[in-house]
């Protein structure tokens, strides 16, 4: 799961890549030299998260310059700046108690001056997001100081500074380094050799927490949490055998052993909170399992829990297939643990999208701080979706075993009362419209994805229009299940983005929102509609949704592709088994 390593680290890299993963492009500044210690361990934790790394590492000095332009700047994917502070002020931390008060003060301005040009240009370059990553604070500074007046103060300080300014830029994210060192251990952080002679700083264990927690921060800005976590019970949520020990033989309770496991149930019923879908695995007897699940008074997680399972003698990867089936999710999108190291490698031979964890009985103590450590889960907001997910699911099923009742699919959806709401963005919407553009990639219309501070940018720009669609039946609320982003021109406006949820998928719901969009650019004069779709592995069944409904394609090149319909020759689809379709905008 942590590979220390170069070697490893070049092994694991190389074969992750052997998958079609898409290029993310990272650029990397810093005022110290990197690239050599730091490279594999970037891109083993990058193609992790999903992605075919391409790192283009630059070096920025002191007196760096604002408006400094590199020919492949509108190219990348995300800026990672990584200073140094004594790269920046020698004085600050190297003669800190030789500076008189107007001196520090002139340091600390520079500093700050240095630190603000930085970002303001970056975020001039292009709209990539910027992940800043903190000073580390010095460790061995006086433990008490009259004043506060001392070296890890004015550091501390500087660092709530720049998380201030970082906040109150678009698209930009603040990384903590001092977690990594926690982790890592002061001692074990610096190569005090290297940087001496190469300038590098870093241990190679420092290296390669600092690009895992990168890697970390890469997956919540692109928007990679994992939906699913399929678990393996015997010695992964209890310690022994259910089908030799019996309810009574097993370890789990408040004493050890047994609290290993049941503090690791309560951390997995901590991401079940945060809205992701709990799913068991495991060659048992169904009865087995399930009388644990019911009886035993110690379990954490419930029946109530676990979305799905697959508790029979089956391949694992054959049971986690029909899961991600079931659920309509991408394997991708799956976290599998086991404790059997067989099992493990079988799932991973076959099934390599699949991100399988092995965790060892004889490391259940860890069991927990393993799960929390991989960032597999981590996102930038929980919502209302999130909470009631679970649920949300469940119904899902409920309404597809509804469905072979029906001879067509018509009279079925019509039994279901449904109800839609298409509603103006807000700041209320605004992380689920956002977390939907991130973990949406079956029906979207460009692949385009926006963090939360994109969304509340389109939001206070007028040329924007954030359009949510809301959905209910008689099943319960479906909560924004589908979102449409509109660009204003002249005397045309532009679909940016159109994509739903694949819960929601097969209502014809795509049809409401444009008639939606129709509905409303009629108040604003515009004369014609624009259409882009851009095409990726996942999102083939969007293809032809503009020619279908009346558009002209007029632009091909590649992935992208553009369509043209006049506002006077669009002709409204009617979605005759929706009840109540309220337009409040």
């Amino acid at each position: 799961m942590f590979h220390k390593g170069f070697s490893d680290a070049i092994h694991k890299y190389t074969s992750n890549i052997q998958r079609k993963l898409p290029e993310l492009k990272i650029g990397l500044i810093s005022n110290v030299s990197l690239e050599s210690i730091f490279d594999p361990f970037i891109k083993l934790h990058t193609s992790e998260c999903g992605y075919y790394p391409v790192v283009s590492y630059r070096r920025l000095e002191s007196d760096y310059k604002e408006d400094e332009r590199h020919p492949d700047d509108h190219e990348i994917d995300v800026w990672v700046l990584l200073f140094r502070l004594d790269g920046i002020s020698e004085k600050l931390l190297g003669s800190f108690w030789s500076l008189s008060s107007s001196e520090l003060d002139t340091e600390i301005f520079n500093v700050t001056q240095f630190t603000e040009v930085v970002i303001k240009d970056y975020r001039n370059k292009s709209k990539a997001p910027i992940i800043w990553i903190s000073f580390e604070l010095p460790v061995y500074s006086n433990i008490l100081s009259h004043n506060g007046n001392h070296e890890r103060n004015v550091v501390n300080l500087l660092n709530v500074h720049i998380k201030d300014k970082i906040i109150n830029t678009h698209n930009a994210y603040y990384l903590d380094i001092n977690r990594s060192m926690e982790i890592i251990g002061y001692r074990n952080f610096y190569d005090r050799r290297l940087l001496l002679l190469y300038n590098i700083p870093f241990s190679r264990d420092a290296s390669n927490q600092i690009a895992f927690d990168i890697a970390k921060a890469l997956r919540i800005v692109q928007g990679r949490r994992k939906k699913c976590l399929i678990l393996d019970c015997d010695n992964i949520l209890w310690g022994g055998v259910i089908g030799e020990d019996g309810l009574y033989g097993i370890n789990l309770g408040s004493s050890y052993p047994g609290i290993k496991y049941k503090l690791f149930q309560q951390e997995i019923k901590n991401l079940y909170k945060k809205g992701i879908l709990l799913a068991l695995c495991s060659k048992n007897n169904e009865s087995d399992v399930m009388e644990v699940f019911r009886d035993h008074p110690d379990m954490v997680i419930k029946e109530e829990h676990i979305i799905t399972f697959r508790i029979n003698w089956e391949e694992k990867s054959t049971s986690i297939i029909s899961i991600a089936e079931e659920l309509r999710i991408g394997l991708e999108d799956i976290v599998f643990i086991d404790d059997s190291e067989f099992e493990i490698n079988c799932v991973m031979q076959r099934l390599p999208e699949v991100t399988s964890l092995h965790f060892p009985e004889s490391q259940a103590l860890f069991y927990k701080d393993m799960l929390c450590s991989t960032g597999l889960f981590d996102g930038q907001a929980i919502t209302y979706e999130d909470r009631n997910r679970s649920n949300m699911y469940r119904d899902n099923g409920m309404r597809t075993r509804m469905a072979t009742s029906f001879d067509n699919m018509v009279d079925f959806y019509k039994s279901l009362n449904m109800d839609v709401w298409v509603q103006r963005g807000n700041e209320f919407s605004l992380q689920r419209i956002a977390q939907l553009s991130q973990r949406t990639n079956q029906f979207t219309l460009t692949a385009r994805r926006y963090s939360e501070k994109d969304i509340a940018w389109l939001l206070s720009n007028p040329d924007y229009e954030v359009i949510t669609l809301k959905f209910t039946d008689s099943f319960g609320e479906m909560g924004i299940v589908g979102v449409a982003i509109l660009r204003y021109g002249e005397l045309e406006a532009t679909i940016e983005s159109l994509f739903l949820s694949c819960r929601a998928l097969s209502r014809n719901l795509e049809d409401i929102l444009l008639n939606a969009i129709f509905t409303m650019v009629k108040t604003k004069k515009i004369q014609m509609v624009i259409g882009e779709n851009i095409s990726t592995n996942k999102n083939g069944q969007t293809n032809h949704f503009y020619l279908r409904r009346g558009f002209e394609q007029i632009y091909k090149k590649g992935a992208v592709s553009k369509y043209k319909c006049l506002v006077s020759n669009y002709k409204e689809i009617v979605v005759e088994y929706i009840q109540n379709i309220n337009m409040e905008f």
